[in-house]
């Protein structure tokens, strides 16, 4: 899925890695920031990420009908609207996302962080789409106690490979279907590698 966001002019990506490995580092080269969190100041380094991006977004809000001639929604302007103002698709993608709410270090200072990281991930989610910047949060258990309902109920778009278990798809998804003939993440085979459910924002199943 990133692969042609990360070789599109169109589109700046971030990359906020909560591993602190080297999963994402063959992106890097073509992201327009990347840092892995690992150290007390790599949150602190996450925090300034997403105050800029922010900034940039409410920026975006209250120039776009102006600059796109009464066009308010990002993404109802032209590309070639879009590439006169120098305005690309700035997608942010936090992988191991609880790492940024749950910091692996627990004082004062680094609780401040956690919760000015999670109101500002928490605006981005809410606002962003509309002035052309989204996060991606991916995580390995999307309970509430590791994502905010606040910021999970208000992700517009879910995506779950094979769940074992009503409880995880339900926590990753949403809901489950009644109806049996949907697709759901727990029936998943075993043998199909990379398939997935996706949740859409008006509440379809694919």
């Amino acid at each position: 899925f990133l692969l042609p966001m990360a070789l599109s002019k169109d589109c700046e990506l971030t990359i906020i890695d909560g591993k602190g490995g080297t999963d994402w580092s063959a992106y890097a080269p073509a992201a327009k920031r990347h840092i892995t969190v690992a150290e007390r100041e790599d949150y602190t380094q996450a925090l300034d990420i997403l105050r800029t991006l922010r900034d940039e977004m409410v920026k975006r809000l209250a120039e776009q009908k102006e600059l796109y001639g009464g066009i308010s929604n990002y993404w109802n302007a032209e590309l070639t609207q879009r590439r006169a103002h120098n305005q690309p698709f700035k997608l942010v993608v936090i992988d191991e996302a609880q790492e940024l709410f749950h910091p692996a270090f627990s004082d004062k200072e680094m609780k401040q962080v956690a919760q000015e990281t999670t109101e500002l991930i928490t605006t981005l989610v809410k606002r962003g789409r509309s002035a052309g910047v989204c996060l991606m949060l991916i995580t390995q258990k999307p309970t509430s106690d590791a994502i905010p309902t606040a910021v999970r109920d208000n992700c517009q778009v879910k995506v779950a490979f094979k769940l074992d278990t009503a409880e995880a798809e339900k926590s990753a998804l949403g809901t489950i279907p009644d109806d049996l003939d949907l697709p759901r993440a727990m029936e998943i085979p075993k043998e199909r590698r990379g398939g997935a459910v996706v949740v859409r924002d008006d509440g379809t199943r694919e």
